[in-house]
């Protein structure tokens, strides 16, 4: 499946620096664009520690980290998997620890 993003998914993908919050609907692509910061971020030197992304449920956490674990592989190999450790992709819940 070719992605071909959106003018709001490529302004994701191409934020600069400092925070960034994504509110859109179901199906919207938030995912996949976010997936794409994140290694977007990786590639230019962010270190994994640095980084943080929060999501509202566990199934869109475990789906990112799915997409973001498939990209570090095709892009640097399983090995490097490893080092994302220290980024943090889950629940803002389980984040603050509610």
């Amino acid at each position: 499946m070719s992605f071909k993003p959106t003018i709001e998914q490529t302004a994701v993908i191409g934020h600069g620096s400092g925070h960034l919050q994504v509110v859109a609907c179901a199906g919207a692509g938030k995912t996949e664009a976010m997936a794409r910061r994140i290694v977007s971020l990786l590639d230019q030197g962010v270190q994994p520690s640095e980084i943080v992304a929060f999501t509202f449920t566990k199934r869109a956490a475990e789906s990112l980290k799915t997409r973001i674990a498939r990209r570090v592989a095709e892009a640097r190999g399983e090995a490097w998997l490893d080092q994302l450790n220290p980024m943090y992709l889950g629940t803002i819940h389980a984040y603050c620890g509610l």
